[in-house]
């Protein structure tokens, strides 16, 4: 999941790379406009029928065809919403170009609704290499086209045919590549909305969350505030986006076939928990200490003024880290009405500190008020996971205490090598310090948790987990030779 996540990334980056010299930032600008009143419109029918189905051993034919079915009338009302608002949206944004974009653009995420939910059974069943498959291949048919089209037409056109043609590719691929044929029902939508309407409310309090500073800082600082933020706090989320979130996808259907085992979904959870903290801790803390240095080789001297507000968004994506694992298996053992109360007080707690220190402080009172809300998440979410697992907090603690202490001497190591290094303006200098301090973080990283875990009498855990993984994957690719035993 997490190479599928990382492929898709790949993509994308080669195709803004192409298409950014075919097409001019207005082609960009008009499908973006659009595109954020189709996520606006999406996420209040998002109701993650998905997720009922992979937590339900007993999901019987009639529970995937009613999610089909259910997944075509919204996809039908969201086309719907979108054709309403099509001609006030191109007066609002005062562009008549808008209202032909969001007509096809509708057509395509009525068409997106067709797509058959036995694909979801690859996430259920474990078989995430078919899942791998599915996804890259929908990106790649979208990136053919965009690219193809942007070579003969250079206008904004291009990227919607690719959006179009994106959401077909996923729905033909999804009867080609899994052989369920649902049918028309709504048979079991009374249980089913019972348990998404709640993962509805989770998914509109988290949508309004995440983008509730950007419209503090847009209303009270301006644009260029807004600007310097929003790129802060795309760097500082790179671990969750990245690393956490395809994890977690992976992580909730092991979690749903543990639920009528409560020692094994606990040591589940423990062990989930520790594989994320051994790889996306030292990721957050190295974006932390490397942060000037990402700034400027990266982006560059005139966004030095992000600087801050990176360093201190990113002690947000290191508490992040301490509870992604917590949501996935309360999920699993059914609290969905529960996470949809953690994630409101998470917005009512989020604006109200981002308002205050906006007005205060500006931006960094923003970036302060999503480290006070992470801390105050985090604990909540810690305290009643392992009150609902009857796991004792120093069960945790000796779990994860080996990378804790790894990632601790990692910082100190990539912050002895930064402060010895000579001053200098060069962009080279820059680059060349980057590569050696996460060069020298992974080492020191690796190196310490490795000596930790050792001295620790190799307890079964992530160290085990990953070194068993590693060793798979050399002789796979036949770096080390086969065990005798086969």
């Amino acid at each position: 999941m997490v190479g599928s996540r990382m492929a898709i990334r790949a993509i994308g980056l080669v195709s803004t790379v192409i298409l950014a010299r075919l097409l001019r930032p207005e082609d960009f600008g008009l499908v973006a406009m659009v595109m954020a009143l189709v996520t606006t419109m999406e996420v209040f029918g998002n109701f993650s029928f998905d997720l009922a189905l992979i937590r339900d051993a007993e999901a019987a034919r009639d529970h995937y065809d009613t999610v089909w079915t259910m997944s075509i009338l919204r996809g039908a009302l969201v086309a719907g919403g979108l054709v309403a608002l099509a001609w006030p949206a191109a007066a609002f944004f005062g562009d008549p170009r808008v209202q032909p974009i969001i007509y096809w653009v509708a057509g395509g995420m009525f068409l997106e609704g067709w797509q058959n939910v036995g694909t979801v059974d690859f996430r259920k069943e474990l078989t995430f290499h078919r899942e791998f498959a599915f996804q890259i291949l929908a990106k790649l048919a979208t990136f053919a086209v965009t690219v193809t089209l942007a070579f003969q037409w250079r206008e904004y056109w291009a990227l919607v045919a690719g959006i179009i043609v994106g959401k077909i590719s996923s729905v033909i691929l999804s009867f080609v590549m899994h052989p369920y044929r649902p049918r028309l029902s709504l048979r079991e939508w009374r249980s089913l909305v019972g348990f998404s309407k709640w993962l509805l409310a989770t998914n509109i309090s988290n949508f309004f969350s995440g983008r509730i500073d950007t419209f503090a800082i847009g209303k009270i600082i301006g644009a260029n505030a807004v600007g310097l933020y929003e790129i802060a706090s795309e760097i500082s989320n790179l671990p969750t986006g990245e690393l956490i979130w395809p994890i977690q996808r992976a992580l909730f259907p092991g979690y749903a076939k543990l639920m009528g085992d409560a020692n094994q979904l606990a040591a589940g959870y423990i062990s989930g928990l520790a594989t994320i903290v051994m790889i996306a801790l030292p990721a957050a803390v190295g974006i932390a200490c490397t942060a000037p240095l990402i700034i400027d080789v990266f982006l560059g001297p005139g966004w030095r003024d992000a600087l801050p507000l990176l360093q201190v968004l990113a002690i947000a994506g290191i508490l992040k880290v301490g509870y992604a694992n917590a949501y996935t298996v309360l999920l699993a053992l059914g609290r969905a009405k529960l996470l949809s109360h953690l994630a409101m007080l998470n917005l009512i707690v989020f604006a109200t500190l981002v308002i205050g220190g906006t007005i205060i402080w500006g931006s960094i009172g923003t970036a302060f008020a999503s480290v006070t809300t992470a801390a105050l998440i985090m604990a909540v979410y810690v305290v009643i996971t392992l009150h609902a697992l009857s796991i004792p907090f120093h069960k945790l603690a000796f779990t994860i205490w080996r990378p804790l202490v790894a990632v601790l001497l990692m910082a100190v190591s990539v912050w002895l090598l930064i402060s010895s290094w000579p001053a200098s303006a060069s962009q080279l200098n820059a680059i060349t310090e980057l590569l050696a301090a996460v060069a020298e973080g992974a080492l020191a990283y690796f190196a310490a948790l490795l000596m930790l875990w050792r001295l620790s009498g190799s307890p079964a855990g992530a160290e085990q987990d990953a070194l068993v993984l590693l060793v798979s994957m050399a002789r796979r690719w036949r770096v080390l030779p086969e065990s005798r035993s086969g």
